[in-house]
């Protein structure tokens, strides 16, 4: 197998509105951790996995084939392309969403010959077997269920290592957490923890790569755990889970042997509204928050109905196996609880891939809350999704 890394930074070189709240308005042109894009290329008996991961709220699914097609152009027809993203909420737009949310052209534009290098120079090592190791743990020092009646049994760290004859190469970082620590309204651009770990890990381990994998962090945040919004708090809650990843990093591996494999699979969507009446809905135990939450819901929901065209008609699953570990790369916000239908130690959950449609809360789940007032998928659909990711 041959393996090669290469990142790239993705700042803009002009005023950008960050996209993660509908409540910013005004375009910044600072930066507080920088933004990236990271590549890595690994080819197996003639097959070839392009990972690229953004830091970025999502790219939805129209936008990521364009820059799939031009990437095409160039390195050929025969790779898979994923593409992954943080979900940082300050950072420009890569997405078109209801009419919500409109890509930001001249920043997108912007990246094309950035992507194109990016992968094209990722420098590949000379073939050779490699191994791989997984750790992973509950750790709710970042994140936490965001929602009263939520729980944290499912709020994972994992590191997934690479290893060439014994000495680790490099690490895949997984958690499952909303990067959303700054303030709605920071006069900064920002990759948020991810980021910011990421930068800390990089000069710790120089001759290592490093990519983040964001998990199904749908009822996940820093609500219950970060002590201010700013970016101060940004780097402390970055140095919590680095901690959490070191102490997994520097555990006595269990090495198997990498052997690549995927598969691409598509479900069709059925997509559709709520009719809620909050004045009748029963809100005990619900937080002030919460209770905003779901009026500011509620009118996005209005504005939503008459838009559900604009959405695609089915959605991408990507199953990358590593061995005997599994990555499942999917474009939801999903709910923790989809862990359940899942091996925690051999299977992860990657969210905000391959395309970008928002929250999607557990079958059958009976819970209010804003994230699943403005879900557009059906119940069976939810049924449907569960099954994918356990039988793909």
């Amino acid at each position: 197998m041959k393996i090669g890394y290469n990142q790239v930074c993705i700042n803009p070189t002009f005023s950008c509105l960050p996209v993660g709240f509908l409540t910013q308005t005004e375009p910044l042109n600072k930066v507080r951790g920088d933004l990236y894009a990271r590549c890595l290329r690994m080819q197996d008996d003639g097959r070839e996995v392009i990972l690229i991961t953004f830091d970025s709220l999502g790219i939805s699914q129209d936008v990521q084939e364009r820059m799939e097609e031009s990437l095409r152009q160039s390195i050929g027809e025969d790779a898979l392309i994923i593409f992954s993203c943080s979900h940082t909420h300050y950072a420009p737009s890569l997405c078109n969403a209801l009419g919500f949310i409109e890509e930001n052209t001249p920043y997108l534009e912007s990246l094309d010959i950035k992507l194109l290098n990016l992968v094209r120079n990722c420098r590949m090592s000379e073939d050779a077997q490699l191994t791989v190791s997984y750790q992973v743990r509950n750790f709710t020092g970042v994140g936490r269920c965001r929602l009263s009646q939520g729980s944290d049994q499912f709020v994972l760290a994992g590191v997934l290592s690479f290893f060439k004859e014994g000495l680790r190469i490099g690490n895949f970082l997984i958690y499952n957490c909303h990067p959303t620590i700054s303030a709605e309204d920071a006069d900064y651009l920002s990759s948020d923890y991810p980021g910011a770990a990421l930068d800390i890990l990089k000069q710790r381990y120089p001759k290592e790569f490093f990519l983040f994998l964001q998990g199904p962090c749908g009822d996940v945040s820093t609500r219950f755990t970060r002590q201010a919004k700013n970016y101060d708090e940004v780097i402390r809650l970055a140095n919590e889970i680095v901690s959490a990843w070191e102490k997994m990093m520097k555990l006595t591996p269990r090495m198997q042997p990498l052997k690549l494999d995927w598969s691409d699979q598509t479900l069709p969507i059925h997509k559709g509204l709520k009719t809620l009446d909050i004045d009748q809905m029963d809100t005990a135990g619900l937080s002030e928050k919460e209770i905003r939450e779901l009026h500011t819901g509620a009118k996005m929901v209005e504005q939503y109905r008459g838009m559900l065209a604009m959405l695609p008609n089915e959605v991408r699953f990507t199953r990358v196996s590593l061995g005997p570990f599994r990555l499942i790369f999917n474009p939801f916000e999903l709910f923790s609880g989809y862990m359940q239908n899942l091996d925690p130690k051999k299977d992860v959950l990657v969210c905000y891939s391959q395309g970008y449609l928002g929250y999607l809360s557990c079958p059958d789940n009976q819970e209010i809350s804003y994230e699943t007032m403005i879900e557009i998928l059906s119940n069976d659909d939810k049924k449907a999704v569960a099954e994918l990711i356990r039988s793909c």
